[in-house]
């Protein structure tokens, strides 16, 4: 399939649909989020709850979670944050806590600044006026006894590059094409950058076939050529425009590019709920479905060998990095949720808003720490969620402006969107200036002192 020009697409594309044309074969994927009952979602969540704070609580000295002396000028309490009215967003007014017993109201009177949103785990430190309400002198984040360090990391793919000079890393996020079309004319942009400069790895997010893109939405889709059209389903217009394109990129041209690559919620080959399985592990075919030009099962992605595919969300390594990635824009949800306040007479930096709501990420240790969620979220697969490691780069793809910020831990990054509408977007380019893993390991050195993040457009 190297080299394939529009005339050998539509041939190949016609024996598909041949092959296709006389059976339907139908594998069907149990998925039971909006069946699953009401007691198993609640046991579920508790579980993940109280699992959270036992973590937290080993982590601290003093630890009161019943808060029964109602006296108590000294108390500590570890819970989540929580709305008071379902329906309304939380404001100073409207602040609780929600420990492993009960529910208390927070006053935040006495504090200089404060940032919270609904589901963070939190340590409240103040005094009890009252059965159900805690005067808080501080709330600080959760501090969980987990390490930076990437050794000795199980269930993690390995993406492996040459090691002879400093690893460069692209990140393109979907959409990928213009909304006035389904030419991916974006996406052949960024393949001949490519090919001109031949990063050590491209990693890129959902979505590859936006449901929100007029044409999927309207179920016209179809590739053009010269001569015709041809319509076709989500998956052989995934396998025509990255498949068959990657491998002629990378084969093709002997490149030693290795492709990553994460689905989004919003993608028309995947399953749309959080979190996502990989693209490729979508269906499994069994060995009697007949093949279309005697090599793959009707209804495969193709994806080439070069390919590395992996769930939303996950996290893999190149080479002593560690990387975590997400296409779920949690940034924006968070930026809606937060509730950030100073008081007129704090004197401290409340710091850069996108840095404070990608910190809430790697404090919380959760690629989605917000609850109740907004979107379509598995409950049965929180444990995907949790950040088992703190990663050295943090790969979050957002609508909100494109940045590269540092925590004390971690390097973020956002590399917007390849396409906003009908213009070009924005990709990330990062050079890595080691790849020893004993700088990396080092107390005094950060992550974003050996990295440099260019954002550009395409």
């Amino acid at each position: 399939r190297s080299n394939l020009s529009p005339g050998v697409w539509s041939e190949r594309l016609a024996a598909r649909l041949v092959t296709a044309g006389t059976e339907i074969y139908v594998v069907r994927v149990r998925t039971r989020q909006m069946h699953t009952p009401a007691l198993s979602t609640s046991q579920v969540l508790c579980l993940n709850y109280e699992d959270r704070v036992s973590e937290l609580a080993h982590s601290l000295s003093k630890f009161d979670a019943s808060a029964s002396g109602a006296t108590d000028s000294n108390t500590t309490l570890i819970g989540r944050v929580c709305r008071e009215a379902c329906s309304a967003k939380l404001h100073k007014e409207s602040i609780s806590i929600e420990t492993t017993e009960k529910r208390f109201h927070v006053d935040v009177s006495k504090l200089g600044t404060c940032s919270l949103f609904p589901g963070q785990l939190v340590v409240v430190r103040g005094s009890l006026c009252n059965a159900r309400t805690i005067v808080a002198t501080s709330i600080d984040k959760p501090t969980f006894p987990l390490t930076t360090t990437p050794n000795h990391v199980h269930n993690i793919q390995r993406v492996h590059v040459d090691q002879t000079a400093p690893p460069t890393v692209w990140v393109a996020a979907g959409p990928y094409t213009a909304s006035m079309n389904l030419n991916y004319t974006p996406l052949q942009n960024l393949l001949e950058a490519v090919k001109t400069s031949a990063p050590d790895i491209l990693v890129l997010c959902g979505p590859f076939v936006d449901t929100k893109h007029p044409a999927v939405a309207g179920n016209h889709l179809g590739i053009d050529d010269s001569e015709s059209r041809l319509d076709v389903d989500a998956h052989t217009l995934f396998m025509a425009h990255f498949s068959w394109r990657l491998e002629e990129l990378i084969e093709g041209n002997k490149l030693k590019t290795r492709v990553v690559i994460v689905p989004a919620i919003s993608d028309a080959c995947c399953e749309r709920i959080y979190p996502q399985a990989s693209i490729d592990n979508r269906r499994s075919f069994p060995s009697t479905i007949p093949s279309w030009d005697d090599e793959i099962p009707v209804g495969s992605l193709e994806l080439p060998a070069c390919v590395t595919s992996l769930p939303n969300p996950a996290m893999f390594q190149v080479n002593d990095v560690l990387v975590g990635v997400s296409s779920t824009d949690i940034l924006f949800d968070l930026s809606h949720e937060e509730l950030f306040f100073c008081c007129k007479d704090f004197n401290g930096s409340s710091g850069s808003r996108v840095v404070r709501l990608a910190s809430h990420v790697i404090d919380q240790r959760s690629f989605y720490p917000l609850s109740p969620p907004g979107l379509a979220l598995d409950i049965r697969s929180c444990e995907h969620l949790k950040m088992r490691r703190v990663p050295h780069l943090l790969l979050l793809p957002s609508k909100l402006a494109p940045f590269a910020q540092q925590t004390s831990t971690t390097l973020i990054v956002n590399p917007g969107y390849l396409t906003k509408g009908t213009n070009t977007g924005m990709i990330a380019k990062i050079v890595f200036n080691t790849s020893t893993a004993s700088m990396l390991n080092s107390e005094c050195c950060r992550v974003a002192d050996l990295a440099h993040v260019e954002i550009v457009r395409i």
